[in-house]
């Protein structure tokens, strides 16, 4: 299992919600948005999971702006 925490300061909800639906069509996965932060978790040992999940976020915040 492969953890990642996101800050909602950094990045919105909505952003981090759009990535996770579309990384969830590729592993099991769930969300946990708390006041502060967004914890996903990824159901498998594979870490290159979580670093594409990190660039993909990321690419999507820069094209929002």
């Amino acid at each position: 299992m492969q953890q990642i925490e996101m800050s909602l300061a950094i990045y919105s909800k909505c952003i981090i919600q759009e990535g996770f639906d579309e990384y969830k069509k590729l592993v099991k996965s769930s969300i946990e948005i708390k006041e502060d932060r967004a914890i996903v978790t990824f159901e498998t040992d594979d870490e290159y999971i979580t670093k594409e999940f990190s660039n993909y976020i990321i690419a999507l915040s820069a094209a929002e702006v």
